[in-house]
């Protein structure tokens, strides 16, 4: 049997189809994510399958049909219309420096420009977006599709630089402040990052947004639920359990313990992370690859660093939250436990009977893993005499918490 390729740091759709990479099929979702809604947006940590997410929207806006074949969604499109596609990865390199970010939008705008055209009296980023907008509608007569990936990087990259983040935060709100005012030439809007950022801040004016981040029905669209990996998954199994001298049940309870536990809604099936578990599967050896995998944390420590004691690392790290609060950070007055949440380091654990307060905490053993490590200065802050043996029960308290009424 030819051994499985595991999509590891590639998020192409296209490259993982034409290539014979293991792809768990998520079309019925994206289905009807494409026909449910315009704009819309979804936050997931990272390296949990957004830009595949992304990168499968746009194969399926352009019409690519063969790369769809024997998928879910071959069954029920009929059509396969051709749409203009509009994509910014605001990942691509370093986007800590406003001229980056201002320098990398120029160069995608003026792609566009090449092969929609473009009027000398569009001069600012914002006004030539708005004239390409049109004119992939004018060309193709069907409204643009705008795809937006990791919308946020630029500015959860600056957050401990104010002066910088401002420049950012104008630069992006001028020009998501299109989306809204050319919503008859946008035929689907989607975006997604990590950090839930205020409406009034960077999408002021783009109140017609739809957050789907705590959907019941798109809680498993990114991400490995346990019946994929049982179902989908036996071949990848079978060499952890080879590996380690285990069972197939031993190895589904390992992997379960070490990479599961995630949920992101209040009606949500575990999820495992797709990245540490594709690697285990392909390796056989149960890692902490989002661990070493690192991105952008740095500022979640420094905040972290600024707790009092270890009572108060406790209330951040097993907190009740009303779910409003869960959903939003604002530039400048973040919550912790909600960037914790966002980032991955804490999900759901239980929902109150209302459905109104979330109690968070760690998801499986490679983020209480991490999250040790990450606390060990503060620990040594701290001046507590057993540092392994108090974060250890922070972290076990933090796992089995229940919810008080």
């Amino acid at each position: 049997m030819a051994q499985i390729k595991y999509p590891i740091g590639d998020s192409s759709f296209r490259y993982i189809r034409e290539n014979g990479f293991f792809y768990i099929d998520k079309t019925m979702s994206i289905y009807k994510l494409a026909h449910q809604a315009k704009f819309c947006f979804l936050s997931r940590p990272r390296r949990f399958g957004k830009s595949l997410l992304v990168s499968t929207l746009e194969a399926y806006f352009k019409g690519q049909q063969h790369l769809f074949e024997g998928l879910a969604i071959a069954s029920i499109e009929k059509e396969w219309l051709t749409y203009p596609v509009l994509r910014l990865d605001l990942s691509a390199g370093d986007m800590t420096n406003p001229d980056n970010l201002k320098s990398y939008l120029n160069n995608c705008i003026s792609y566009w420009e090449d092969e929609y055209g473009k009027r000398d009296t569009e001069k600012t980023l914002a006004d030539r977006f708005k004239g390409i907008i049109r004119r992939t509608y004018q060309q193709s007569g069907h409204g643009a599709v705008i795809l937006i990936d990791e919308y946020d990087n630029p500015l959860f990259s600056t957050l401990g630089n104010p002066n910088t983040h401002e420049q950012m935060r104008t630069m992006l709100k001028g020009l998501y402040s299109v989306l809204k005012s050319e919503s008859d030439h946008i035929n689907f809007c989607f975006l997604t990052g990590i950090t839930r950022f205020s409406k009034m801040s960077v999408f002021s004016g783009l109140n017609n947004l739809q957050d789907l981040t705590l959907k019941s029905q798109y809680a498993a669209i990114c991400g490995i639920t346990q019946y994929e990996l049982e179902t989908y998954c036996t071949e990848g199994i079978k060499t952890v359990a080879q590996t380690n001298g285990w069972d197939c049940q031993t190895a589904i309870e390992r992997l379960k313990a070490m990479y599961d536990g995630y949920h992101f809604a209040a009606v949500s099936p575990d999820i495992y992370n797709p990245f540490s578990l594709f690697q285990a599967l392909q390796d056989g050896e149960l890692l902490h690859y989002w661990n070493y995998s690192g991105g952008g944390t740095e500022f979640l420590w420094r905040q972290i660093m600024t707790l009092s004691d270890e009572k108060a690392l406790l209330n951040v790290l097993s907190p009740v939250v009303e779910l409003y609060d869960l959903g939003i950070s604002a530039e400048g007055s973040q919550s912790l436990e909600s960037l914790l949440f966002q980032t991955g380091y804490l999900t759901i654990k239980e929902v109150s009977d209302d459905g109104e307060y979330f109690r968070l905490g760690l998801p499986n053993r490679e983020v209480e893993k991490g999250m040790m490590r990450g606390l060990l200065p503060l620990a040594a802050r701290k001046r507590t005499t057993d540092l392994n043996a108090d974060i250890l029960f922070l972290s076990y308290l933090c796992l089995d918490s229940t919810l008080q009424a």
